[in-house]
């Protein structure tokens, strides 16, 4: 049987009792782009979630999906084809920041979380794996395709200048946020007591006990610990630079000393090295942050609060005294990821930080208050109204970094579908006919790979 004709086969599952002999149909291929599958199961689960939160209740939705899906897959089938590569690590990483964001919503509670989806955390994660190493591969070369797309202040202007005054989009009430992070440090006790635990390690490592076995059991990093402190490849800029600049020197097979970096104190080996990627192992050690710690923190953010009061400027005191490297380089503003604008929604707030922004005066400040920086570290910050946008119909004066987002965005599209037509050519493709009326797959339909006749 060709591949052509095994591609195509629906997935049956046959469950032999003794009153039951017929296969049992699990779920079917319903698209096929190069080697890569979409199942009829993908399209409608995600049809279904789109469906909840406002979508049409119609065909439209599942046309929307499998739009999506073989766009996806079309740049997987690429990154294929120009072997470009996903770590573990990256997939863990994506992984463990998927299931954060799901936990949360569910108040932390991994039994929820199995009462809501039906299943574990650990089955949850294992289910999702390829579709989350696929959707990092597509990332990757969509990123390709758009990166040296860019947008002048006169595309800026053009784009605004062609929406039409009637369709004018309305900005929700937003704010403009600067902050002065203070991270409580341990003190000099605890770090010797973690470091000398460390060495410990070490010893019995060097010694010949199993590095894989002692990270299991001693790491606290939790996205490699499992694996036994496999970090997989990875380049120097994935990694801090007091990492980077021991792990790089580091022999294949060799054991690092001790290595201290914002996260806490390492012990690293070296497995394997592939060009510019290091291949490498860790145990991590985190000194613990006790009350003492967070009042020492607590007492430098008053202190620095008073003198924000007597007038000196918040944002070169953020510059040059905040303990969190990304808001500190813009004078303490902190950047909308999502927009690439310095404004937020109230959506895209805190609701504890919002109620406290609500109640504030442009030029005020927050009392220090305890934040959880990402890398979990605790620390103090003071919140900074720099400005306060109410409800009102976009313009080009105060939207500028919204528009100017939209702009790039349509123009990035406008990339893809060059991309995607220039692509669609020459790759295998094999579409289900329920779809063949939807407008959207029209170029994916034109496409289509033709079943060989035989003469």
């Amino acid at each position: 049987m060709n591949n052509y004709r095994c591609l195509m086969l629906c997935c049956f599952l046959s469950i032999m009792a003794a009153a039951q002999k017929d296969p049992i149909l699990i779920d079917e291929v319903s698209a096929v782009i190069g080697k890569n599958a979409i199942f009829k199961s993908e399209i409608m689960s995600s049809a279904e979630q789109l469906k909840m939160q406002g979508a049409p209740n119609d065909l439209s939705t599942e046309c929307y999906v499998l739009q999506e899906r073989l766009f996806e897959k079309l740049l997987v089938h690429k990154a294929e084809v120009d072997s470009i590569e996903v770590s573990d690590s990256e997939i863990d990483d994506a992984i463990d920041r998927r299931m954060s964001y799901m936990l949360m919503r569910l108040g932390g509670s991994e039994i929820e979380f199995q009462k809501f989806y039906g299943k574990s955390v650990l089955q949850f994660k294992k289910e999702i794996r390829g579709t989350v190493a696929d959707n990092i591969l597509a990332q990757k070369v969509r990123s390709n395709i758009t990166r040296d797309v860019s947008v002048s202040p006169t595309d800026v202007k053009n784009y605004f200048s062609s929406i039409p005054k009637d369709s004018l989009p309305v900005v929700p009430e937003s704010y403009k946020i600067a902050q002065l992070v203070i991270k409580a440090k341990p003190n000099k006790t605890e770090k010797e007591r973690v470091r000398k635990k460390l060495e410990d390690v070490r010893k019995r490592i060097l010694n010949g006990s199993d590095f894989d076995l002692m990270a299991r059991i001693y790491s606290k990093d939790p996205g490699s610990r499992e694996r036994g402190g496999d970090l997989g490849f990875l380049s120097r800029n994935q990694l801090v630079p007091e990492f980077s600049a021991v792990a790089f020197k580091l022999q294949v097979g060799e054991v690092s000393e001790i290595v201290e970096s914002p996260f806490g104190f390492h012990l690293i080996q070296m497995l394997e090295k592939k060009g510019n990627l290091i291949h490498a192992r860790h145990i991590l050690m985190i000194p613990e942050i006790y009350p003492t710690d967070m009042n020492i923190a607590k007492q430098r953010a008053d202190s620095i609060k008073s003198v924000i009061k007597s007038g000196v400027n918040f944002n070169k005191l953020a510059s040059d005294l905040s303990d969190d490297e990304q808001s500190k380089i813009n004078g303490g503003v902190v950047r909308n990821n999502q927009t690439g604008g310095n404004y937020f929604e109230v959506e895209e707030l805190e609701q504890s930080l919002y109620l406290k922004l609500q109640s504030m005066n442009e030029g005020e400040i927050t009392e220090p208050e305890v934040f959880n920086m990402i890398d979990n570290s605790m620390a103090y910050r003071i919140i900074y109204l720099m400005d306060k946008l109410d409800f009102h119909v976009a313009n080009i004066q105060s939207d500028y970094d919204r528009i100017k987002s939209a702009a790039l965005s349509a123009k990035q599209e406008l990339e893809v579908k060059k991309w995607i037509n220039s692509h669609l050519e020459g790759t295998f493709i094999k579409l289900p006919e329920n779809y063949r009326g939807c407008p959207i797959l029209s170029v994916w339909y034109a496409n289509e790979t033709k079943p060989l006749v035989k003469k």
